[in-house]
């Protein structure tokens, strides 16, 4: 008997046998654009299928299944070791389809759980575009150009000087704490992603996504030296500028673990007017 753990697309999921699958025609239907996906096949015969889907600064994966007559054979162990091979922390949510059945998995590989995120998200509608203007024109445009005359410069990432970028990557693992933010971009967008820059330095950053209408902040982290809500306020704050004057985004979504105590202050503190919806995440890792 041969197996496969196979890396499928979106459509590819009409071609399997769906009746193998409980609930898989309304998991294709509401997949996102970017979602990851793998399949297991036993002898050509769909056996289980995982889905990874982009969900603010994290894939979660959405939906775990192995059919039941391919069950206790070490399939659904396989899927679980393919989406960490993807992403080395895993990232799920109570209600997905297939929990118990991925912890299970988990629990031969010694993964275990390390942290939680809160995923916020805001839609675009009359109601949150005014609570950006009041929000840039109460207290943004203060915050930034006080940033600004302390020699403080938001720079898109296509725009900022080499020197800088290879600053923040230098940087990134020693002076941003990777556990409370992962770097974890898959296709950053460059022209919506910027650098907080003061006397040459990266202070903080913001990494973004754009992709069908969605804007995604992947991380949004200030260096240690400048950890302090005003670096990464200026950076969230050119962003929402932006987001104010470009009709092409429908919505914002970011992810904070809940340890980060920075990031859920500015969010929490400045911004919690405009979440329209929260929802939250299990991080779990090698242990």
């Amino acid at each position: 008997m041969s197996r496969e753990i196979v890396r499928i697309s979106k459509e590819d999921i009409c071609k399997l046998d769906k009746s193998n699958f409980i609930d898989i025609e309304k998991t294709e239907k509401g997949l996102m654009a970017g979602t990851v996906i793998y399949a297991a096949f036993e002898d050509g015969d769909p056996a289980g299928i995982v889905t990874l889907e982009p969900v603010g600064s994290i894939f979660r994966t959405s939906y775990f299944f192995v059919a039941e007559k391919y069950r206790r054979k070490g399939i659904g162990t396989e899927l679980a070791r393919a989406v960490r091979s993807y992403d080395p922390k895993i990232y799920i949510d109570d209600d997905m389809q297939g929990y118990e059945t991925m912890l299970a998995a988990f629990c031969h590989m010694g993964i275990g759980l390390v942290s939680e995120m809160i995923v916020y998200r805001f839609e675009r509608c009359q109601e949150t575009m005014d609570v950006c203007m009041d929000l840039i024109n109460e207290r943004g445009l203060d915050i930034m150009d006080m940033l600004r005359r302390h020699g403080y410069m938001a720079v898109k990432m296509r725009l900022a000087p080499d020197d800088v970028i290879e600053k923040l990557g230098e940087e990134i693992a020693a002076g941003y704490d990777e556990d409370k933010n992962p770097f974890n971009v898959k296709e950053l967008d460059l022209d919506w992603s910027y650098i907080v820059v003061k006397d040459g330095f990266p202070a903080a950053f913001i990494a973004c996504v754009k992709e069908d209408g969605n804007l995604r902040i992947e991380q949004l982290a200030a260096h240690s030296d400048y950890r302090m809500i005003g670096p990464a306020m200026l950076a969230m704050l050119t962003v929402i500028e932006r987001v104010m004057v470009d009709r092409k985004v429908s919505s914002v979504e970011t992810g904070v673990t809940t340890d980060d105590d920075e990031m859920k202050r500015l969010i929490e503190a400045k911004l919690i007017d405009l979440v329209s919806d929260t929802k939250q995440v299990k991080v779990y890792a090698l242990v």
